[in-house]
């Protein structure tokens, strides 16, 4: 029993300790992506308006024909495009700056770490990988900087996204790959942080559960599945506990006699041996009086 509480409390220590990291991995993936945003939206920021002219189109639900005329004019406004592309939620290409990339696929797969604004452990698929043998060839060079610059729903509930790059100096494209590596390193301290908070959680309900009169693999696997919601629950209906007065081990309430020196726990009825409370002078199961 001491040694099964003594473990428990380091576990206990070494999830909050893993929580404080998840926090602060969690705080610098948003600061390194926060500065990447302000890098990316400082290079070129007269981009920003007319990209906007061209996401509120989509969300009126203009015409394909409509959105290629408008990104036309885009480009030629902006010469220091690379290539610019609209694909709808599906990876294929609506509008482009190369005409015949029209109908394929764009080889990008969009994924996400949130689902309803709560952060998850692993990356899962927005959009399907697009056939490789519908894909569009992306242009490759060390100058040109990739952005996805709009998601904008039409009034048909797709998703369109507004993707491409643009010329920019070697600088810049040095200081985004040392943020995006500083915000994928902090993202891969979040999610090992999180697998290992998920299974001390189950571990520790476990071992708590051990010092219980409960079944400690039940509650263990309940929570190993459910986490918070299953520690939560065990929290609520776990068995309490108490102090042996005589050798301070702790014993279940539902004892009379400790198990670790045999001192009695509780007052009871010289008679019957039921349990007694202060106040009462006969005892509630045989009703003898009490001396």
């Amino acid at each position: 029993m001491p040694g099964t509480l003594l473990a428990n409390r380091k576990i206990a220590i070494t999830i909050i300790s893993i929580i404080i990291l998840m926090l602060l991995s969690m705080g610098g993936a948003y600061l390194g992506g926060l500065k990447q945003k302000q890098l990316m939206d400082s290079v070129n920021p007269q981009l920003n308006p007319s990209i906007s002219e061209l996401g509120k189109l989509i969300q009126k639900g203009e015409t394909p024909e409509v959105l290629q005329h408008q990104l036309k004019i885009l480009i030629s406004n902006h010469e220091q495009f690379g290539d610019l592309f609209i694909i709808n939620q599906d990876a294929t290409i609506i509008a482009a700056k190369d005409t015949n990339a029209v109908g394929l696929a764009y080889p990008i797969m969009f994924t996400s770490n949130m689902f309803k604004g709560l952060p998850l452990p692993f990356a899962y698929k927005k959009s399907e990988m697009p056939p490789p043998s519908n894909s569009y060839t992306v242009m490759s060079n060390p100058n040109l900087m990739f952005k996805v610059f709009g998601s904008y729903k039409a009034p048909d509930n797709n998703l369109y996204h507004i993707i491409g790059n643009y010329h920019v100096s070697s600088t810049i494209n040095e200081q985004l790959d040392r943020f995006g590596y500083y915000t994928m390193l902090c993202m891969r301290v979040y999610h090992i942080c999180f697998i290992l908070f998920w299974l001390l959680l189950a571990i520790w309900v476990y071992q708590d559960a051990r010092r219980r009169p409960t079944n400690a693999a039940a509650w263990g696997i309940l929570t190993l599945f459910t986490n918070v919601i299953g520690w939560l629950v065990y929290l609520i209906a776990r068995p309490m506990l108490s102090l042996c007065p005589n050798c301070n081990q702790e014993q279940s309430n539902d004892l009379k006699f400790c198990t670790s020196c045999g001192a009695l726990l509780k007052s009871c009825c010289t008679e019957c041996g039921g349990e007694l409370k202060g106040e009462w002078e006969y005892c509630g199961s045989c009703g003898h009086k009490m001396g």
